[in-house]
């Protein structure tokens, strides 16, 4: 099996959809805080080396496993999405695949990433400084933790 190190967060087929008819196979690109709008393809757009990689409990790096997932997920909703743009009607498995799909869209973009990190951060903090308030108390409770480890 081929190692996945180039990961696409917008999946490449929805990508495909915005390939300028009159300058195949480009896309026209607008970063936000750029002034310059550039052309791409989708091979290099919404894409970062390892972005779904992980190292595993035995140590190595696992850059496949999640990425094929999702494109299991995205090989499934790709004609869903196809019959939507053609105005089809869909069956109750095919709305909730594309709902499945919708929710994966929704949370593996850079931004949910880094508002998960975030949060989870100041929960962190807030749960320190709630426990260095209660010192005693945080005290006792690693002293029972102690003890029914041993």
């Amino acid at each position: 099996m081929t190692k996945k190190k180039r990961h696409h967060y917008i999946p490449r087929f929805y990508l495909d959809g915005f390939v300028d008819p009159h300058n195949e196979p480009y896309i026209w690109v607008y970063q936000k805080g750029n002034p310059n709008i550039i052309k791409s393809t989708a091979e290099n757009i919404a894409v970062e080396k390892h972005y779904y990689s992980f190292t595993t409990p035995e140590g190595s790096k696992d850059s496949a496993t999640f990425e094929n997932v999702l494109a299991e997920i995205e090989g499934q909703a790709a004609p869903i999405f196809q019959k939507i743009k053609n105005h089809e009607s869909l069956d109750e498995q095919e709305r909730s695949l594309f709902a499945i799909f919708l929710a994966f869209i929704m949370t593996r973009v850079p931004n949910y990433r880094e508002n998960v990190e975030r949060a989870t951060a100041e929960l962190i903090k807030k749960l320190s400084m709630r426990w260095a308030s209660h010192s005693a108390h945080l005290i006792a409770v690693f002293s029972l933790i102690s003890t029914a480890l041993t």
